[in-house]
């Protein structure tokens, strides 16, 4: 018998392995080891022979048959495998230990590109609140951090309190299962899920929650305080062994919790909230480590968002103010071209006068010397009334034009009142139109211009009266008001239209025959130069009412001097 045959030969894999690939090249080949053959149809096929050998065939029943085999009985043979066997086992772990670390390494670099992925979503013109919802949802989302809930606390303006700001994630256990049910199976890119941004989210019960909650920094033994001022990282895996978690859990109802805190430049921002309210999963200390850079951006973001809201309100403020230059300038602008105007108008009103006088005088003769059945007589009285309506128009014109400057002196305005309405009573009786007088008596002595007063009563109840001509009700009201006195005149004439009433205070505009449409303007001008104002109310058909508002000036009484009542007395 040959050296060959008498050799034992290498177990049959595929007996031992019971495979059916039959186009293996090992296939009824029994001389050949199968781990030294590369791209076998085993487990490990087209993988580097160390990682084949370590993994898959160290640990086959082939190889481990063959082993047994080569086991002889001389020392140096025995001392050569165990070498071996040593040296195979060792660099197994630490093929293993090595895949351990890429697999953490994974891990760590996958949570990295989450972090740049979540800042540069957060990059970009957002207001303050959308960036400040947009870090929350990176830290609770399924696709982010992960953690159940998430809450903001920022420094206040004065730098004094830590402050609730905002709060992302279930208030309670049933609104989590609630809300959680919502959400579609498939996953949502988490730049898509951050840009999902609606103030009405700021009226959820979290976010109303946290909002009252704050804590001054000068407090002591606070974990969110502490966070803050030290820059760091705070786990507390157990509230009720830890007093300085106390106040918060207390707050947002919890058992364990994580602080971020987030400073830029030694400048506090505030901090972060995390916990698993739902899950109740502890929080290890190596899932906050990614968080710190993450924490990093966050403060410059929300620094910068801060600005930027603050730069916008600034550019809003200086666009009004601009607004408001460029519409004084078109005020000064007409100011300049009605005092002109005003000029002008005086110069000719004064020109026009004296001989409309000389008309009118002459037209109002004839009237009365003319036979009163003439024709010549009624042309004359035409005339006279006709010069009568131009001489007010006249008059009222120059009294636009005149310095309205109130002079005031100490009067009853309640008289002053009674004192018009006895001017028009007379014509009131003739046109079938009732006064109806709702005027109270508690109405104090105060400072008034009764000249201009007395003009602006007589233009509104002249516009009541003109407004009824078949007749009505006037009601005259007064009451006193947060220091103003307020004047009603009520009428139940035709009513104003909805589009002339935004005209009705412009001068010349009437609606009524024979109207000069100064009557109003006068009298608007005189209130507001009196710092006061006329408002209107109309409805076509039912009538309208004027309110005069003008503050109430207060006499003042001196007390007499001791000289003075010896004068009185003597």
């Amino acid at each position: 018998m040959s050296d060959e045959q008498s050799k034992p030969a290498l177990p049959r894999c595929w007996e031992v392995k019971q495979c059916k690939a039959t186009q293996c090249a090992l296939y009824e080949n029994p001389g050949v080891a199968c781990w030294l053959v590369d791209n076998t149809f085993c487990e490990g096929k087209n993988r580097p022979f160390e990682n084949r050998f370590l993994m898959t065939c160290s640990r086959c029943p082939v190889y481990l048959e063959v082993r047994r085999r080569a086991d002889g009985r001389r020392i140096a043979d025995k001392a050569i495998l165990a070498t071996f066997d040593r040296m195979v086992n060792n660099l197994y772990s630490y093929h293993i230990s090595i895949k351990e670390t890429n697999k953490i390494l994974g891990q760590k670099i996958a949570r990295l590109r989450s972090v740049q992925e979540i800042s540069e979503a957060i990059l970009g013109p957002y207001e303050l609140e959308q960036v400040l919802y947009m870090v929350l949802t990176a830290l609770t989302a399924g696709e982010g951090f992960g953690f159940n809930r998430a809450f903001l606390f920022l420094v206040n303006s004065t730098e004094e309190f830590l402050a609730g700001k905002m709060a992302v994630g279930p208030y309670d256990h049933e609104e989590a299962m609630r809300i959680w049910g919502r959400f579609p199976k498939e996953k949502r890119p988490l730049k898509e899920l951050m840009r999902v941004w609606d103030k009405i989210w700021l009226e959820s019960k979290i976010n109303q929650a946290v909002k009252p909650i704050r804590f001054r920094l000068n407090s002591q033994d606070n974990v969110l305080v502490q966070s803050l001022m030290e820059n760091m990282i705070i786990n507390v895996p157990d509230v009720s062994s830890d007093k300085r978690a106390w106040p918060i859990a207390e707050g947002i109802k919890t058992n364990a919790f994580a602080v971020l805190p987030l400073v830029k430049d030694e400048r506090r921002i505030g901090v972060v909230v995390v916990d698993n309210f739902v899950t109740r999963a502890p929080i290890p200390d190596e899932d906050l480590e990614p968080i710190a850079p993450f924490t990093s951006f966050v403060a410059i973001a929300i620094h910068t968002a801060a600005l930027n809201d603050q730069l916008r309100r600034q550019v809003t403020d200086l666009d009004k103010a601009h607004k408001r230059l460029r519409s004084q300038r078109q005020i000064i602008a007409r100011s300049q071209q009605l005092a002109q105007m005003g000029r002008l108008t005086a110069d000719l009103a004064h020109e026009i006068r004296n001989p409309m006088t000389l008309i009118g005088g002459f037209a109002r003769v004839l009237v009365q010397k003319l036979p009163k059945q003439g024709e010549l007589h009624d042309n004359a009285q035409i005339i006279a009334d006709e010069v009568s309506r131009l001489e007010q128009l006249l008059n009222n014109a120059l009294k636009m034009t005149m310095d309205e400057t109130p002079r005031y002196e100490p009067g009853n305005i309640t008289f002053l009142i009674m004192e018009t309405l006895n001017l028009i009573s007379s014509e009131c009786e003739k046109k079938s139109i009732r006064i109806v007088k709702n005027l109270k008596d508690d109405l104090p002595l105060m400072l008034l211009d009764r000249q201009k007063l007395k003009e602006v009563f007589i233009n509104l109840l002249q516009n009541a009266i003109q407004s009824m001509p078949d007749g009505g009700t006037i009601t005259v009201s007064s009451v006193r008001q947060d220091g103003n006195l307020q004047l009603s005149i009520s009428d139940t004439g035709v009513g104003i239209k909805e589009s002339e009433k935004e005209f009705i205070f412009n001068p010349f505009y009437t609606s009524s025959p024979g109207g000069t449409g100064l009557g109003l303007p006068l009298a608007n001008r005189i209130v507001e130069a009196m710092s006061g104002s006329i408002s209107m109310e109309s409805k076509v058909g039912q009538g309208s009412t004027f309110r005069l508002t003008i503050p109430i000036r207060k006499v003042e009484t001196k007390k007499p001097t001791p000289l003075a009542k010896l004068a009185h007395e003597a």
